[in-house]
């Protein structure tokens, strides 16, 4: 039987956005995005898609309090994995009022 040739997806942006239920429990909403240039358009991103409706009420219409951004890499063998953490990235990008980026 001959083998397929197989290609690994592009690399991507994984995002989690952290947040404080009014119960005092800490959650996290995980958004894989695609089509950012960088970490901080990944971030930016990732917070217009936790704005929406649905979004909003999963999380309880709990505020977003952190950030964090990995690459999404496949290995050759098509393995995915989580790269380094982008700490700078979140940091970098203020989180304003209502848990929404403000640039």
């Amino acid at each position: 039987m001959p083998m397929l040739a197989t290609v690994a997806p592009e690399d991507r942006w994984f995002v989690g956005l952290r947040f404080s239920t009014p119960q005092g429990a800490v959650r996290s909403h995980y958004y894989v995005v695609e089509e950012a240039a960088d970490a901080q358009d990944a971030v930016r991103t990732a917070m217009r898609r936790a704005a929406d409706t649905y979004e909003c009420a999963a999380r309880g219409n709990a505020v977003i309090d952190g950030v964090e951004v990995r690459r999404l890499r496949w290995n050759p063998l098509g393995w995915a994995y989580l790269a380094a953490s982008h700490k700078d990235a979140g940091a970098s990008l203020c989180l304003a009022h209502g848990g929404t980026a403000d640039r």
